[in-house]
């Protein structure tokens, strides 16, 4: 509610409260279900839908729909309508705020209360608050003080008393709040302007009956400079204290006052036809929801739609409305969640199953033909014959039609297993325009890295930049609720592999992935996170000849293990070899086999290295795997491509043929090196030997061994924040003490952890 000053109200249809809450969900870091930053809003709105997702905000979904049947939104209404809720955005509300607090600064002697962004909300119980002050208050207090001084001086000591009037205003955006009193004395001037600032404060405390008194007063006053606002803020109180309510006489009450401004060129008059409309809302539902049925299904949308399709969406559908059917098909939750999902879209399920809602769709689209229904019916497909008429229909889409980009991700998506070279010769046109979005674009990529011909070919489509940053990582001001997303986003800047992409390289066999980590078109973070699990894997398996070749590709991407790299390379075959190994592996927590599975890239000091350490278990060179070992790689559960937010059928992950020519071989390596929690050995199966027991096996016996000192500090770190064998951190600290006790590795460690 923007109740001090303004010429200018903004207002929106009142609604039940709007609720200021939290994200319950990390949003996906490679889609954004709002649609990325504001030029990407813009482009949207104007009509270059990319690939529409199911998951979106309702009001995104609209805005599609609309263009989906050539119906113009535009950037100008999108960016109303792209707003999470109700809530004024944070810049907008800070840059005001810093306006008002320099004005008032200038004022001699303290503030009576410091203003800050989140004064304006007020607690409405349930752990739920709306925003009682907005932009244009501060603004306004801010141009009102200026000109008081103006008029009167700094000097005044009714201009001061006026700016702690005000603070106490703002105060009761929050808490409770009285003004000061004006005291004896005081000139006109001050007493109107004081009558105001109570009467907003009221407002703003929710105290509506006494404020719409105070306003009446004020409106009364033919002198008063805010007499021409007073009867509109007098209805608005009016309206405000009946909505919550089923009282005829406050209804009554608020719509006389209304009436009274329905004369062209009274003041309020634009707003109080929305004012009426919040009314009907409440008390004339059938009415009010077909006259905005009708509305946003025009030509020309009105500029209070972003409200206006609120209202409908609480209203819900009627018979023949064909969006509000529209949008509970298309943007309706899967049946069984997959990856991540949105619980706090709160439109009703209108169809049973996901069965149901796809039978309907299909109803719909052979009653419509429309190219809206088409994507309803793609969306909730999975790949096989019944989908076959919506795939050859979606082929006479012409390229220009808003629906072409998302009817070509569920095309593809529904036949790439079947004919991966035809869903590559259709992908790769997509991939070379100029005009995906971020999020478009990553979705496409998903698809291209699942069908890719060879491993120069999948490192060019596994390589995702985030719609919430730049190319030279930095936040990129994606529109929605992306709070946790644009904080992810700031700790990990740069290119990232897709998700799916990443399971496809943990399911490599070893000489590819030692390939890929050798290819200089990856950027270099990239290779790191892949030639270190690699070398994990090879060193495991002893493949020196592979370690080697990582290790060297490893020095210059992570030069603070240069020292330790060089001697692992020249180390003799043998336990010089496996203790230089086992020593990389002591130093980098969250080291792994997999990129999916508790790997954590080693970046920054040593000493940022953080997270814990797995009981590492390797087999004797030259043996084969007990039986019942795993020989898989963990399952990574749910849609990795779309995190549920494309639409009811998620996309199936499929391996590139190349790699599933490796799977037998990759089989194999695993069941050798992925041994932290092997089943029970079977009687006459080779030992499984300990890393860690390793290491101090090799310390025990090479006393000179400059390095032997350090590898028992790190043991001994192990424990404490991994997984240690055998009381190897015990055994380590009392070597460590015995052998080395004037060493700076044995006074930095005091304790052992068991």
């Amino acid at each position: 509610m923007k109740w001090l000053l303004l010429p200018a109200l903004l207002l929106a249809a009142p609604v039940p409260a709007a609720h200021a809450s939290g994200i319950a969900n990390l949003i996906p870091w490679g889609v954004d279900a709002y649609g990325g930053n504001a030029a990407e809003q813009d482009d949207f709105y104007d009509g270059r839908v990319g690939v529409l997702m199911g998951g979106s905000p309702w009001a995104r979904l609209f805005a599609g729909w609309r263009m989906l049947n050539r119906l113009p939104v535009g950037a100008e209404l999108g960016k109303t309508l792209s707003e999470p809720c109700c809530d004024q955005p944070t810049k907008a509300l800070g840059a005001s705020v810093a306006r008002w607090n320099a004005v008032r600064a200038s004022v001699p002697g303290p503030p009576a209360k410091p203003v800050n962004d989140y004064d304006a909300y007020r607690s409405v119980g349930d752990f739920s608050s709306v925003q009682t002050c907005f932009a244009d208050a501060f603004d306004t207090a801010a141009a009102t003080l200026t000109a008081r001084i103006s008029a009167h001086g700094l000097n005044d000591p009714w201009v001061k008393a006026w700016a702690d009037a005000q603070d106490a205003v703002f105060a009761a955006c929050h808490d409770e709040a009285a003004l000061p009193s004006v005291g004896a004395g005081a000139p006109r001037w001050v007493m109107q302007d004081w009558a105001y600032q109570s009467a907003a404060a009221q407002m703003y405390a929710r105290h509506f009956p006494e404020a719409g008194q105070q306003f009446a007063a004020i409106a009364r006053d033919a002198t008063s400079p805010w007499q021409k606002f007073a009867p509109f803020l007098e209805a608005r109180a009016a309206v405000t204290a009946a909505l919550p309510t089923k009282d005829e006489a406050l209804l009554s009450d608020a719509r006389s006052k209304l009436a009274a401004l329905s004369a062209d060129g009274v003041y309020g008059h634009d707003d109080a036809v929305l004012l009426s409309h919040a009314l009907d809302f409440r008390t004339q539902p059938d009415r009010r929801r077909q006259e905005l049925i009708t509305e946003l299904s025009g030509i020309a949308l009105p500029s209070s739609a972003a409200a206006d399709f609120k209202d409908s969406r609480r209203l819900g559908g009627a018979p023949g409305a064909d969006y509000p059917d529209w949008l509970a098909v298309f943007g309706r939750k899967p049946d069984t969640p997959k990856g991540f999902l949105f619980d706090h879209y709160d439109i009703e399920k209108l169809w049973g199953t996901d069965a149901d809602a796809l039978a309907h769709a299909r109803a719909r689209w052979a009653a419509t033909r429309s190219a809206a229904w088409l994507l309803a019916v793609m969306q909730a497909s999975s790949p096989g014959p019944d989908a076959a008429d919506a795939v050859a229909a979606s082929r006479g889409l012409p390229p220009g039609d808003p629906a072409w980009l998302t009817a070509a991700f569920h095309r593809i998506r529904l036949t790439l297993a079947a004919d991966p070279a035809a869903a590559r010769s259709e992908l790769d046109p997509i991939l070379a325009r100029s005009d995906l979005s971020t999020t478009s674009r990553n979705l496409f990529l998903a698809e291209r890295s699942m069908v890719a011909a060879g491993l120069e070919d999948f490192a060019q489509a596994a390589v995702r930049q985030s719609p919430c940053v730049t190319a030279r990582g930095q936040i990129n001001g994606c529109v929605g609720e992306d709070f946790q997303m644009e904080s992810y986003d700031q700790n990990n800047p740069g290119p990232r592999l897709g998700d799916e992409a990443v399971k496809t390289i943990d399911r490599m066999p070893l000489a590819l992935r030692a390939a890929l980590a050798a290819d200089r078109s990856l950027p270099d973070k990239l290779r790191l996170d892949i030639a270190l699990t690699t070398w994990v894997r090879a060193a495991l398996l002893q493949d020196w000849a592979t370690a080697d070749r990582m290790a060297a590709t490893l020095m210059p991407l992570m030069p603070l293990l240069n020292q330790e790299l060089a001697g692992f390379l020249a180390a003799k075959p043998g336990d010089d070899k496996r203790f230089a190994a086992w020593f990389i592996l002591a130093k980098v927590p969250r080291a792994s086999v997999d990129i999916s599975a508790g790997y954590t890239r080693p970046e920054g000091a040593v000493s940022d290295w953080s997270g814990s350490w797995r009981d590492w278990l390797y087999l004797p060179a030259g043996t084969e795997a007990p039986a019942g070992t795993l020989s898989a790689p963990p399952t990574a559960d749910g849609d990795l491509i779309c995190y549920g937010l494309c639409g009811q059928a998620a996309p199936v992950f499929r391996l590139p043929d190349f790699v599933a020519a490796g799977s037998p071989e990759a089989g194999k390596e695993r069941a050798k090196f992925d041994l932290s929690a092997p089943a029970p050995v079977t009687p006459g199966s080779p030992p499984l030997l300990s890393v860690w027991d390793a290491v101090i096996a090799y310390a025990q016996a090479h006393k000179n061994d400059r390095r032997s000192p350090e590898a028992l500090f790190w043991l001994v770190r192990v424990s404490r924040y991994g997984h240690g064998h055998n009381r190897s951190s015990f055994r380590a600290f009392k070597l460590l003490h015995a052998r080395y006790p004037d060493t700076a590795w044995a006074k930095q460690t005091k304790y052992y952890y068991d």
